[in-house]
């Protein structure tokens, strides 16, 4: 298990500088790069037993800061699990509108605090959460500043 943990945060950090050098360079970051970062990323959570998914209910580039935002929060969540989880669903349902949805292996989940979102949320996002019994749902609008 620890090796699949290394080779997940390993593709994060490749992916996320990926998702950089093709701003650089390109400008933008289109929903296949950001595809190709996930499709990796879920794929090693599938082979630790991790239920992974990801949503495109959006057609139009994100912005680029918006964009690697995502990875970083989409990756956040999972340390605040300690990639101990039995799904994962993130979600990109318009061009400023992420969420994630995290059911964890522990009951009740995990709780995470506004300082724990605040922390992340350098560029000062809109963010919301809903918690349930099983799991919890946070929620990212760009709308908010960036």
């Amino acid at each position: 298990m620890l090796f699949h943990k290394i080779c997940l945060i390993g593709t994060y950090i490749k992916r996320r500088c990926n998702l950089r050098l093709i701003e650089q360079s390109d400008g933008i970051i289109s929903n296949n790069d950001l595809t190709l970062c996930y499709n990796e990323l879920t794929g090693c959570l599938r082979q630790m037993g991790i239920e992974a998914d990801v949503i495109w209910n959006t057609e139009g580039a994100l912005d680029p800061e918006f964009a690697v935002f995502t990875v970083d929060f989409f990756e956040f969540l999972l340390e605040q699990e300690s990639f101990e989880l039995q799904s994962i669903t993130a979600a990109y349902e318009t061009e400023n509108s992420f969420s994630v949805r995290v059911r964890p292996d522990r009951s009740p989940p995990f709780k995470i605090t506004d300082i724990d979102l605040q922390w992340v949320n350098r560029n000062y996002y809109d963010i919301s959460r809903q918690e349930t019994e099983i799991d919890y749902k946070v929620s990212v609008r760009s709308g908010g500043g960036g």
